[in-house]
């Protein structure tokens, strides 16, 4: 559980990687980095997730990387920035349905907002059917290998 201030962080870097950095006050980082290269100009769903003290990165659904550390509580608060990085840094994108729990979500949780996602995309013609069936088969095989 997170609690109180800190530093919270999903980012993407030039290298094509997503990241999640969970810092405490004392400077405690704990940060996940996607394995995976993700060019620019594409439609990703990207969740960073705090759970039994690790950090994990989803894209697409599918978790990426994972990082332990101890739990994160300190006190007091902090404003929320979306879209922004230490007042200078500006997201240059698209950022959209941005969601804050207040628990940590499960795998199959994160699988089905992916999904979701998806039959948006598709009901708005925003992805072809091919590319939905696509993107559900890569992800049906990507569990199915590990299970």
């Amino acid at each position: 559980m997170i609690t109180g201030r800190g530093y919270y962080y999903l980012n993407y870097y030039d290298s094509g990687r997503f990241s999640v950095s969970i810092n405490d006050l004392d400077l405690v980082q704990r940060v996940a980095i996607s394995s995976d290269y993700y060019p620019l100009n594409y439609w990703y769903h990207v969740v960073g997730v705090y759970r039994n003290n690790q950090t994990y990165i989803y894209v697409n659904g599918v978790q990426t990387s994972g990082a332990s550390g101890n739990g994160i509580r300190s006190s007091g608060s902090s404003s929320c920035q979306i879209g922004n990085y230490s007042s200078g840094y500006p997201f240059n994108g698209f950022i959209d349905e941005t969601r804050i729990y207040n628990s940590a979500l499960s795998s199959s949780a994160v699988r089905k907002q992916y999904v979701a996602g998806l039959d948006k995309l598709l009901a708005k013609g925003k992805i072809t059917e091919e590319e939905y069936q696509k993107n559900i088969l890569r992800l049906s095989l990507t569990y199915a290998t590990k299970e």
